[in-house]
Parts: C-alpha cells; structure tokens; sequence
C-alpha cells in the first residue's frame, strides 16, 4: 500500500497521522490529567543528552554578528576527510539540515532535467512531496523484509525511470543496507547515466557507503552525522557531489537555505574538533542499557519480531500478524493509547514494506522506565489482538 501524498486540500499525509496521533495525546491527558508516553519519539530524554552533549560543544563564534552562509563556508576538504570522503573528485555543501539538504537534491534534479524517479522506501517524509513540488514524478518500490534482513527490490525497472532515491539505513530500522548491494546497485544505475541519491542522514559515521562509491555528475549522498546520536538542537547536513556539480549547488543554497545558524557552525566544529567523537562514545554507552533492555523485554512478548542485525538508537518492532494498515486507522491508533498509555508511530508512514505487518519504531535513547513499561503494555495489547 502506498499513501496518496496530497488530498484535494493540500495537505501532507503523513502530517495529518502527526496531527491525529496529538489529538488523541491531548485527549487522554484531557481524561487522565497526564499524557501517554510517546516511544517513537525523536528526542533523547534529558538525562541521556544535555550533560554530555553541553560539555563537548564549543564556544559560539562570532555570535551575533555575521551572517553565514553556506556558500561562502564553501566546500571543506577537512569536512570531507572526516566525513571519510577521501576521493579528490568529491566536493561538499554544508546546511543547516537533512530536510534542507533534500530540497536541494531534489532542486537540482529538477534543474538536471530528471522527470521520474524511482524511491526505495522508506524514506524520510519530504522526499516524496518535494519531488512532487519540483514537478517530478515519483513510484515507490520497497526494500523487502525476511528473516535475513532487508533486501533490494529486483533492477529491472532501471530504464523506467531517470534515478533512484534510497535511504540508508532502512528508514526507522537501524538495518543498514549491505555496502556491497549499494555499491552494486550504484554500478546499475550509473552504468545506464542514471542519477543515484544516497539519504545516509540517520547513518552512523561509521557506516557510511557513500565514501565507497566512484564520484560521477549524477551521484549525490546527504549526511547529517549529529542525527545518529540523536542531537537535533545542533546539527549541520552536507551535499556530498562530484565537483562539476558544487557550483549549482553553491548557487541555489542562498535560494534554498538562506543563511546558516549559529548551532550549525558550532555543530561543524564539534564534528572537527574531536567533540563528536568524545559525545558519541558517552552516548553509546548511554543507551547500551536501554537496548539490552528493549531486547530483552521484547523477545518475552509473543509474535513481536526485532531485527537481528539493527544498530543505533532507532530500532523497530513487528507485529506480522496485525494488518499495516491499522496504523492508518485513527480508530486504532485511539483505541491502543487508552488502552496502554502510550502511543507510536506506525512505519507505513514512511513506507516500510507493507508485507511486515503493523510496526513502529522506538526510541532507545528516551527508552528509560517509564518508557520500558508503556513500551511492555502497547506490545501485550497488540499481542493480544493477533
């Protein structure tokens, strides 16, 4: 099943389920007097993060007086080396953002004369609708799941379209796509001068693929490394392109991104200046408990299913027997928050293989105890609907 992106009024799908899920939020607290706990949701509780985090970041530069802007940062050969790009024909453009950086892809798409673009679901939210905006059509495809993982669909529908948008890691999962599949399936695509968009974002620096694929003028790959340890106050995204590219980009960023703010260059030199590093040890540590946890606690629920091989602090939950389209059903969804306090984002919201069943996704870096025992009641009660 795919969402139908935009209904006669306008509006974003996928926003619309956001905006259901905070209605019902807002009605238990209006019934119970306290909100049911949210275990999709994007941001670190405050004993995992903020000590951490404050002690690693520098000083703000230059606060208050100048404006910054991408194009004048320019492309950053060190940024590059740290990001792992090592090939002399890559160039960099930094954002402020994942989003940020996907309007530009799909601006520059659009200016490279793309009319049809095949996505590798999931993907994160905007991808489709900013496709859409520019004018270029779009079909989804999924990554299949089964016991081993995820795998790619078949590439026989190369010559259907002008270029493939993928998502690494599998969007909500934690389940990197194996390197050599995503190298081969850029040799596919390039071979036949096809564009190629690698959305590693929510990758671990240490797993990226981009670094391993051969520059060309129709390969793109965004990263955004502070989005893998769950910091979204200070954050910065990179373009990574081949570089007869970086001057369409350097172009359009003052169209697209006006200028940067002050967090993102402070983000910038925290990823350079070993910061990064110092806060993401801290972090992994943080939520080792909480995973072990989540595992544990998980395997004792009958007919849930975890993905063997996830990492990171996105991970997803399976309910195969349960229809994926109850997490469309705002009746549902209702039904499961008064019921266990605690609501979810389901995954058909970013186009996760309908063939899994109902599944979200948890958070484990807010997973603490009151978390671990909405996250036991929401997984009992959906057992016991299968």
């Amino acid at each position: 099943m795919e969402l139908s992106f935009l209904p006669p009024s306008g509006h974003i799908k996928e926003l619309q389920l956001l905006d259901q899920i905070e209605q019902i939020q807002t009605d238990y607290q209006s019934e119970f007097g306290h909100r049911p706990i949210n275990v999709s949701t994007w941001d670190p509780s405050t004993d995992v993060i903020q000590a951490n985090l404050l002690a690693t970041m520098p000083e703000p530069k230059g606060a208050g007086r100048n404006y910054i802007f991408s194009y004048t940062l320019g492309d950053s050969a060190d940024l590059r080396r740290a990001l792992g790009y090592s090939h002399s024909r890559w160039r960099s453009l930094v954002s402020h953002s994942g989003s940020a950086s996907i309007a530009m892809t799909c601006n520059w798409l659009r200016a490279s004369g793309a009319k049809k673009i095949l996505i590798l679901g999931p993907r994160y939210f905007t991808v489709p609708h900013c496709l859409e905006a520019m004018g270029i059509k779009f079909d989804t495809q999924h990554f299949v799941r089964d016991n081993n993982g995820y795998r790619a669909p078949g590439k026989s529908g190369v010559s259907d379209y002008d270029g493939v948008w993928i998502t690494n890691p599998i969007y909500g999962t934690g389940v990197y796509i194996d390197p050599e599949e995503l190298i081969q399936l850029h040799e596919a695509w390039t071979q036949k001068d096809k564009f190629f968009v690698v959305d590693e974002c929510l990758a671990s620096p240490s797993q990226y693929v981009g670094p391993s694929l051969v520059p060309n003028a129709k390969t793109t790959i965004l990263a955004a490394p502070h989005k893998s340890v769950c910091v979204n106050a200070y954050k910065f995204a990179v373009s990574i392109v081949e570089q007869s590219q970086l001057e369409h980009f350097e172009h359009w960023s003052d169209v697209w991104l006006g200028c940067l703010p002050q967090s993102s260059h402070q983000a910038i030199d925290h990823f350079l200046n070993n910061g990064f590093e110092s806060y993401r040890v801290q972090f992994e540590s943080a939520i080792h408990e909480q995973t072990s946890e989540f595992i544990a606690l998980t395997n004792a629920i009958p007919l849930a299913v975890l993905d063997q091989n996830a990492l990171g602090y996105f991970r997803s939950v399976y309910f195969p027997k349960l229809s994926t389209e109850l997490g469309l059903e705002s009746s549902f969804l209702r039904e499961a928050t008064f019921s266990t306090g605690t609501s979810f984002i389901p995954g058909i919201r970013n186009d996760l293989d309908p063939s899994t069943g109902l599944s979200f996704r948890v958070n484990l870096a807010a997973f603490n105890k009151e978390a671990r025992g909405a996250y036991v009641r929401l997984c009992r009660w959906l057992s016991a609907k299968c």
